[in-house]
């Protein structure tokens, strides 16, 4: 289940990054996420419970804290290869070509998500925040609660998967304003 999870999260994050929405918008959340898509560096930090996973976004190269089974890791793009930076169990930093980019546009892409950044979605019920409509579907994604409060952006929602549910928040934070400094290798 927790390995379900931390998948679920990571994918969410990465559609996040890589998906694009298409048509002109005039509301706050679409605002926001054009904002975003434009932005050379953001923070999104997904919690889960007590369980928070943080990333990083500074043009070529991402941090994503430790999370669950999965340890600390930076990543840097040069030109089209990838490379993944982790601690060896001496406590050495190491840096690794991946062999395979978890980052494919055409496989994370996922409408689910890309309509959760579709104002038309929602209903404003406060100032700043935005709930579901009844008849939006977002597929696994359920009982969406957007607030944008200045330059942040938190999303709540249910991710149902197999019966399970689980509750998320999501913030998105530090847009244009995040510095990842990759760690040094001997």
């Amino acid at each position: 289940m927790k390995k379900i999870t931390a998948i679920l999260l990571i994918s969410l994050c990465l559609c996040f990054i890589l998906s694009g929405c298409g048509g002109e918008r005039s509301n706050a959340i679409d605002d926001f996420y054009s904002k975003l898509k434009e932005s050379n560096s953001f923070k999104m930090t997904f919690s889960m419970g007590t369980l928070n996973l943080v990333t990083e976004y500074d043009g070529n190269k991402t941090h994503s804290s430790q999370f669950l089974f999965t340890p600390e890791t930076y990543t840097e793009k040069v030109g089209d290869d990838v490379f993944e930076y982790t601690e060896d169990s001496d406590g050495r930093w190491v840096k690794e070509k991946r062999t395979e980019n978890n980052s494919n546009r055409n496989e994370m892409l996922n409408e689910s998500f890309v309509d959760l950044f579709d104002g038309d979605n929602y209903n404003k019920t406060g100032d700043n925040t935005y709930k579901q409509k009844k008849d939006a579907d977002f597929g696994d994604y359920e009982n969406v609660v957007i607030t944008i409060d200045g330059t942040e952006l938190t999303m709540n929602l249910t991710i149902n998967t197999n019966g399970t549910s689980v509750n998320v928040s999501l913030l998105i934070s530090d847009v244009n304003s995040t510095t990842v400094t990759l760690p040094n290798v001997d």
